[in-house]
């Protein structure tokens, strides 16, 4: 008898080119809801098959127009080569927290979305409670240095239930297991926050 097809998703199954395909798709879509401009934004995935090796946009690639050659490859918690992007050590470590409790199946989507980043502009405010919109609660991270960003990380990620956290006034980490439903949970947020703030 011939074998059960296989229900596991495409991306156990990604080469080099599904990847720039699906990064490709990625760049594009959150070029077009404005959660990024022109050569911002970073995409990344760890290997579902490779265990340790992260994929992602390299530093000032334009994520809508992107290349295979725009994807480099790096082994999570080592140094990167010069071209990857400006905060790679923050997504590695949120990559490394994300697969101890799903092991390969981790990425992460950073993008400078304007009204969430705005939204956090109060320095009061350490949470975007966004549980009404099924999103839970976004910690903000304060502005400082990467070693107190870290910590802060890997500790948002065990206490708060939202797919994100947000870098005082600089940027937003989207993170899942699943590209798309990042870019999904960013573009909700995003629209979410500018309501909330023309309301206000």
């Amino acid at each position: 008898t011939s074998p059960e097809p296989s229900i596991e998703p495409d991306a156990h199954m990604l080469d080099e080119s599904n990847f720039h395909s699906l990064f490709n798709k990625i760049g594009t879509r959150i070029h077009l809801d404005a959660l990024i401009r022109s050569n911002g934004g970073v995409i990344a995935q760890l290997d579902p098959v490779t265990p340790g090796i992260v994929h992602m946009s390299k530093n000032g690639t334009i994520l809508s127009e992107l290349t295979p050659s725009d994807i480099i490859s790096a082994n999570l918690g080592m140094n990167a080569s010069k071209e990857a992007p400006k905060h790679h050590t923050l997504i590695f470590v949120l990559l490394a927290q994300l697969s101890l409790n799903n092991p390969g199946r981790a990425a992460a989507i950073l993008t400078h979305s304007p009204w969430t980043v705005a939204a956090t502009n109060n320095e009061d405010i350490f949470v975007l409670d966004v549980s009404h919109i099924g999103l839970g609660r976004i910690a903000i991270i304060d502005e400082g240095s990467e070693e107190s960003q870290i910590s802060e990380i890997t500790e948002a990620i065990t206490q708060m239930t939202g797919p994100a956290i947000v870098i005082r006034n600089q940027f937003v980490l989207g993170f899942g297991s699943d590209l798309v439903s990042i870019a999904s949970n960013l573009t909700k947020l995003e629209q979410e926050m500018q309501r909330k703030q023309l309301r206000n």
